[in-house]
């Protein structure tokens, strides 16, 4: 597959509400203008371009176009075809609200503090990159937490970890899903 044509690496967030339009990131290659392709000045430098979403694609469950390996489970959402593209991008879409990372939250110290439920779109840009996010939990309380990486088509190797703490002590790992 050769061609000049816009192509979307990913998106940022990659998610949108049901419902709702949204602005996405695109991030890729011949993004500036479909009709006339820009190249990256740089190796390795990705193009981007905000993508307004209307709100009745968000209603759709529409996938045709995306190709789905035997390992990858259904996710809910929509194949985005950008102008002039030849390749579609998923889009996926939830009925919860959407958190994204800050960029700051980096530490267990500068946690983002989150309402459940939720979903994060987080973007990993450096290979040792770390996310952290804050909830109020009680003992006996019951939660349901899944990270996408695969899934989605990203090249992360994602880690989820639990961390338990008050307000006297350092944050100590309780659980760990390598």
């Amino acid at each position: 597959d050769i061609d000049t044509k816009p192509r979307i690496a990913f998106l940022h967030p990659n998610i949108a509400e049901i419902g709702k339009s949204a602005r996405l990131t695109a991030f890729g290659w011949n993004l500036k203008s479909p009709l006339k392709p820009e190249y990256p000045k740089k190796t390795g430098v990705f193009e981007q371009l905000e993508i307004d979403i209307p709100e009745k694609l968000t209603l759709s469950n529409d996938q045709t176009g995306l190709g789905r390996m035997l390992t990858e489970s259904p996710i809910h959402g929509f194949a985005y075809h950008l102008p002039g593209s030849n390749r579609a991008v998923r889009i996926s879409t939830t009925n919860t609200a959407i958190i994204q990372d800050t960029e700051k939250n980096n530490s267990t110290l500068n946690a983002l503090p989150i309402q459940i439920p939720a979903e994060i779109s987080g973007r990993l840009a450096a290979a040792d990159e770390r996310d952290y996010y804050l909830i109020q939990a009680r003992a006996g309380e019951v939660y349901y937490l899944e990270a996408f990486g695969q899934r989605i088509n990203s090249p992360v190797d994602l880690q989820l970890s639990i961390f338990a703490t008050n307000s006297k002590e350092k944050p100590i790992e309780i659980f760990n899903d390598i």
